[in-house]
């Protein structure tokens, strides 16, 4: 069970890091067109990136760990029938 929670922190970890990243990139490249000072782009993509990986690392979780709580509601119902 432990290694199943591990894995599941892990992907949702992976998908957070991942989706942060692209839109930090996307801001940094849409900051520079706008002529946004290096000072400004560099905090204000800290914070974004920060909010983002919060974001998305719970929820990502959430999903996750409630898809496979289902999981295993179906296959503890399907066991209690046999």
């Amino acid at each position: 069970m432990k290694k199943e929670v591990n894995q599941t922190k892990r992907l949702a970890r992976f998908f957070a890091l991942f989706l942060s990243w692209v839109l930090v990139i996307v801001y940094f490249i849409w900051g520079w067109g706008r002529n946004l000072s290096l000072f400004t782009l560099v905090w204000r993509g800290f914070l974004l990136f920060l909010a983002i990986y919060l974001v998305i690392f719970y929820y990502s979780l959430w999903i996750i760990s409630y898809n496979e709580n289902k999981k295993m509601e179906m296959k503890d119902e399907s066991n209690s029938r046999s």
